[in-house]
């Protein structure tokens, strides 16, 4: 029997429709000169504008030879996680009101996704127009409003939303992720991040969740430090890169 081959890199159909120009992400997260190669020829063959690459970030050999190869470093991802076998303390957050989604939430919600991201990789990278990300994360809030298996909780404040978690179980129903989180600037340092933290991690637990994690950006500090305080630890660092073929759709030479 032949053994099966994994192709290097895969089509990101999402992606590719909402850019509106080819994106694929490479399969493995570890370079050498054979497998270089094997990216390159599979992107050019298929006609890759933007090739996505999550490069473990322990191994110089890989940072080096991507970057000398054309991959641009766009974020630092960080995955942190936690322990929730236990219940989840939440008399600390009584006076701040936490809520399920409403049909009239659709546009606060939009409206803050919209500002909220500016530490991504997407807005790092020039070739992506900062309005184009903008309508990224205001499709992906409001996408997860339609998605049965994301729990979505918001933060309220004076009659006005002013926040977000998103969640969801693996499918093993043991494992949880936090997704997107945002918090209007108008009220920061009011407690309300905490507050959706703790609320997603109540959900989970009470939903069969033993352990969770999250992945954020490493110079988003002031994240991180809110989930280290919620009992969180640095589990895996991660570089992302993205490597661009020839001119993008539209725009222009690469810039």
């Amino acid at each position: 029997m032949a053994t099966p081959t994994t192709e290097p890199c895969r089509l990101i159909e999402w992606d590719t429709e909402f850019w509106g120009f080819p994106v694929a992400r490479a399969t493995g997260d570890t370079l050498d000169k054979a497998a270089l190669e094997s990216i390159d020829r599979w992107a050019e063959a298929h006609g890759i504008s933007c090739l996505y690459f999550l490069a473990t970030a322990d191994d110089q050999a890989t940072i080096r030879l991507a970057e000398s190869s054309g991959f641009r470093s766009v974020d630092i991802r960080v995955t942190l996680g936690r322990s929730i076998e236990g219940p989840i303390d939440l008399s600390g957050i009584a006076p701040l009101r936490m809520r399920d989604p409403e049909p009239d939430d659709r546009r606060p919600l939009a409206e803050l996704a919209r500002i909220s991201y500016r530490f991504t990789r997407f807005y790092n990278d020039e070739n992506f127009p900062d309005e184009r990300c903008d309508d990224l994360y205001e499709h992906w809030i409001l996408a997860n409003l339609a998605e049965p298996a994301e729990k979505l909780i918001l933060a309220e404040d004076e009659g006005k939303l002013v926040g977000y978690i998103s969640c969801r179980l693996d499918s093993d129903g043991k494992a949880g992720r936090l997704g997107l989180t945002a918090v209007s600037p108008n009220v920061r340092r009011g407690g309300f991040g905490r507050a959706l933290l703790l609320s997603a991690l109540d959900w989970l637990q009470q939903n069969g969740a033993e352990h969770v994690t999250v992945a954020t950006q490493a110079m988003n500090s002031v994240t991180q430090r809110m989930l280290q305080r919620g009992g969180f630890r640095t589990e895996k660092t991660e570089i992302w890169y993205h490597k661009w073929y020839g001119a993008v759709p539209g725009s222009g030479p690469l810039r």
